[in-house]
């Protein structure tokens, strides 16, 4: 009988050597964490979910050996960005959000980008200012970190 090795996580992996049932356990919890994050409901609070839920599914991957954040070529920048009339400044943290959302934070890796996003969503709900456009803001920030994690782990 042949064992297939999961070391296809990514380009040169070495799987640690990590007991049958822990790797199943560990296998099990990752499906339920991708099916929790797609059963998310939207929200400020559900985006602080969802980013937790991500959080704990780098982890394992991590465990299983696989490579989360590998270094990323930064975007980028655009040419010259239109100052916003001083009546309609954003608090810095939906300027960080935008950031985000035009990657000019992607080589940071995708902790430190998920640890941004967390802060920057936290810091406006705190403020009572996680509602209409930013709350769309925040969750588009998500998206990006999600599509970049896909590109990046597969």
């Amino acid at each position: 009988m042949t064992l297939l090795s999961n070391a296809t996580l990514d380009d040169g992996a070495v799987v640690p050597s990590l007991p049958v049932l822990t790797r199943l356990k560990l296998s099990r919890e990752l499906a339920t964490i991708k099916t929790d994050i797609s059963a998310v409901a939207a929200g400020p609070m559900a985006a602080l979910t969802r980013l937790k839920l991500i959080a704990r599914a780098n982890q394992i991957r991590v465990q299983l050996g696989g490579v989360i954040s590998p270094p990323v070529a930064p975007a980028v920048a655009d040419p010259a960005p239109q100052p916003e009339p001083i009546a309609e400044r954003e608090p810095p943290q939906v300027a960080e959000l935008r950031d985000v959302i035009a990657g000019r934070h992607d080589g940071l890796g995708l902790d430190a980008l998920l640890s941004k996003i967390e802060s920057a969503a936290r810091a406006l709900f705190d403020a009572d200012s996680l509602a209409g456009d930013v709350e769309s803001l925040a969750h588009e920030a998500v998206s990006h970190w999600a599509r970049l994690e896909l590109q990046i782990n597969g």
